[in-house]
């Protein structure tokens, strides 16, 4: 009876999950609809799409004036839409800035069935006196004139164009603008915004790059929990149904119908989905975040508990259908068709045992890695108390993020410019370049001059080559300082190969962009010098598959006065490899990374963490570690879900098997033969879990799946010798 009465109740439990992941689903898919509807507007085919980018710093005040007299004058409406980003890099919602005329029935925004932005709404925005005003809240209540609702955290603010520009600190953006007349109207208006801007007219209107956000993979983990809520559903409706059986048969001679007794054992599931609608609703609203009545909404949230109903419906008729097909006294005596149940059981086995083969090899991965890292602590001994960038916030530079504004390059660069030359202070960055990456060089033709032979380039600042034995003489340093390039090339290199060295240099490092100026950007010019290798010199790589130490590599030498826009834009790269910014001791470090001197370059809300080698290393041993433990607890849930349906499966072939079991257990027949059918079936998929990890080279994946096996063979051994006798006794005094 307890166990009969705890089996009914993991099946309650079960029920009011799957109605709330139901619930969680529907949230999600309203929420991308949502967000779809925001990044669509102005919904209308008539909007022109204007695409600015890298304007000139001393030309965005002109592009600003351009767009916003255009607006007033011509009675345009312009909209541009800048993506939010939390403090990981993940979208959140939109800044949307608005300028011009609303008068159109374009400009408005619905959702759900309510009206979100309205010709009233906005123009109460544009003529408030505030240049803060907002529609939603930004920063802070106090400038909110009207709400704009969120669903699932997609936080809307919708301010004037001017605010959002300032806010951004760049008019780089996407524009749509609704309002043109004709196309000779619109030729004109890009014809003007082109000569202030920079931008060739023809580029305004093609879109070059852009943002977009995937979150398909939560997407896929609740449709993936929900499958899984509604197998198991299935398996313990079935369970219920076996356990029920000889019930059914009494009450099937007394004159009950087999549809009754469904009814009957399943009718309480049903009531639960229907009793528990309104706090499913309930659920659902409070954490979709929508604080607007909807009845359309509503509706929805009630389509979902009747999708819940329908579900467990059909879980109900799978399990009655064992109700359907067995005769009254066959169910008195257990006797009923097993094929289904064992068919439906072995594929959920099946199913279990493939996601423990998977998280089994899975562990390979990190065990490999942390493996990796002890050699790689090991091969950075020398350079373990060195700081690198270990981690950078968005903050409030989200457009920089989305590709808009170099801004956080440049704040992060005057802020490395203004300490470059300080003791302890060190650009580092390495790269090989393998034949592979060579020949697809000369094979797409990416550039007329490519080296014959793989090297080794270093990107290093002057303090940094003393540290290591190589100097530059002062006339030289003094170049590099003038915006020149400097490359110390090894003297190992033939002729040829330094000229086809040479010819690459230049081709590769020309790259200018309007975004960043410097000595370089505006007169670039290139020194190279021959130098004769003699130490060996650390690579900084932590691939494995890497040499550590090197002893002719290229070497550009770096200033701030000579980068281009490529190492600008790299000093906000994190990582042992990719980092470039480098401190040579906490103490040094600390120095430079006070809130004080942060706050001057704007970086006091981007957070830069630096951390030392040893400590990096050991971060990442250490996530990589939690990463075991979490796969290693989905292991073990999936072990113990697969136990349950080994025993469950055990189960049923005993109750189905029982008289037989008896009558050969009394005439002294093995475990072997008495059980010979499931435990070949156990061992074939057991042996088959090994196979596969065998296949797959996974050694901690076969590890740990032969232990699972033993375990489950010694479950299976256990469960089905428990209380046999006992059993048998029962069975000859005739008990059930």
């Amino acid at each position: 009876m307890k166990v009969k009465k705890n089996i009914h109740i993991f099946a309650h439990v079960f029920i009011v999950t799957q109605a709330i992941i139901i619930m969680l689903c529907l949230n999600f898919f309203l929420s991308e609809q949502y967000t779809s509807v925001w990044g669509k507007y102005p919904n209308s085919s008539q909007s022109v799409m204007i695409y600015l980018k890298d304007v000139n710093q001393s030309k965005q005040m002109e592009a600003q004036q351009c767009l916003l007299q255009a607006a007033n004058e011509q009675h345009l409406l312009i909209v541009r839409k800048d993506i939010q980003l939390d403090n990981k890099g993940y979208s959140q919602g939109y800044n949307v800035g608005i300028a011009g005329n609303p008068d159109s029935k374009d400009a408005s925004l619905s959702f759900l069935g309510e009206d979100i932005l309205t010709t009233e709404n906005i123009s109460k925005l544009l003529n408030s006196k505030s240049p803060n005003s907002t529609l939603g809240v930004d920063t802070g209540s106090i400038n909110s004139i009207g709400t704009i609702p969120q669903f699932n955290n997609n936080h809307i603010v919708v301010e004037k164009m001017p605010k959002l520009i300032s806010k951004s600190t760049t008019v780089n953006g996407t524009y749509s603008i609704l309002g043109f007349k004709d196309d000779t109207q619109t030729s004109k208006f890009l014809g003007e915004l082109s000569q202030v801007s920079g931008v060739a007219k023809a580029e305004l209107t093609t879109q070059k790059s852009g943002a977009y956000s995937d979150d398909s993979s939560r997407r896929n983990i609740l449709l993936l929990f929900l499958a899984a809520n509604v197998f198991l559903n299935i398996i313990l409706f079935l369970v219920i149904v076996v356990k029920r059986l000889p019930e059914e048969g009494t009450l099937l001679l007394l004159g009950w119908s087999r549809t009754s007794f469904a009814l009957k054992v399943f009718g309480q599931f049903l009531i639960t989905s229907i009793i528990g609608a309104p706090v499913f609703i309930g659920i659902g609203w409070l954490l979709s975040g929508w604080n607007k009545f909807s009845p359309m909404l509503l509706s929805y949230y009630f389509l979902a508990v009747v999708i819940n109903l329908v579900f467990v419906g059909i879980e109900a008729i799978l399990a009655s259908i064992v109700i359907m097909v067995t005769k009254s006294l066959d169910a008195i005596r257990r006797r009923f068709s097993t094929k289904p149940l064992y068919i439906l059981g072995i594929l959920a086995y099946l199913l279990v045992s493939a996601g423990l083969v998977a998280s089994g090899c899975y562990l390979d991965g990190p065990m490999q890695l942390i493996s990796q890292n002890t050699q790689t602590l090991k091969n950075w001994s020398k350079v373990s108390d060195y700081q690198v960038l270990r981690n950078l916030s968005v903050g409030h530079d989200s457009v920089s993020a989305n590709g808009q504004s170099n801004q956080l390059s440049q704040d992060l660069y005057h802020w490395y410019q203004s300490i470059a030359n300080e003791r302890g202070v060190f650009l580092v960055h390495t790269q090989y370049y393998k034949q592979s990456v060579l020949d697809i060089w000369k094979s797409k033709s990416v550039y007329k001059s490519v080296p014959e032979k793989p090297f080794w380039y270093f990107t290093m600042s002057p303090n940094y080559l003393d540290t290591i034995d190589i100097h530059v003489s002062a006339e030289k340093l003094k170049e590099t300082k003038d915006g020149k390039r400097l490359y110390l090339l090894p003297s190992t290199l033939s002729q040829a190969e330094r000229k086809k060295m040479m010819g690459w240099i230049r081709e590769s490092d020309s790259f200018i962009t309007n975004d960043f100026e410097n000595k370089f950007t505006q007169h670039p010019d290139f020194i190279f010098v021959d130098y004769t290798p003699k130490n060996n010199l650390f690579t900084w790589s932590a691939d494995s598959n890497n040499a550590t130490m090197t002893t002719s590599p290229v070497i550009y030498v770096c200033t701030p006065e000579n980068m281009n826009f490529s190492e600008e834009d790299s000093l906000k790269a994190t990582g042992l490899e990719n980092g470039c910014i480098k401190f040579s001791s906490n103490k040094i470090m600390k120095q430079y990374m006070s809130d004080k001197r942060l706050s001057q370059f704007h970086l006091a809300d981007n957070h830069l963490t630096f951390t030392s080698v040893q400590k990096y290393v050991d971060g990442i041993q250490k996530e990589l570690w939690l990463s075991i433990k979490m796969y290693g607890v989905l292991f073990v849930f999936l072990f113990v879900i697969a136990i349950g349906l080994l025993i469950t499966l055990a189960t049923i072939y005993r109750i189905a098997n029982q008289e037989k079991i008896n009558v050969k257990k009394f005439l002294g027949f093995s475990f072997w033969q008495l059980y010979k059918v499931p435990a070949c079936v156990l061992l074939g998929a057991v042996i088959i879990e090994i196979i596969v990890t065998l296949v797959l080279r996974s050694k901690l994946g076969t590890l740990v799946m032969t232990v699972s096996a033993l375990l489950q063979l010694l479950i299976f051994v256990t469960y089905m010798t428990h209380n046999e006798f006992k059993r048998i006794l029962i069975a000859f005094k005739g008990g059930s």
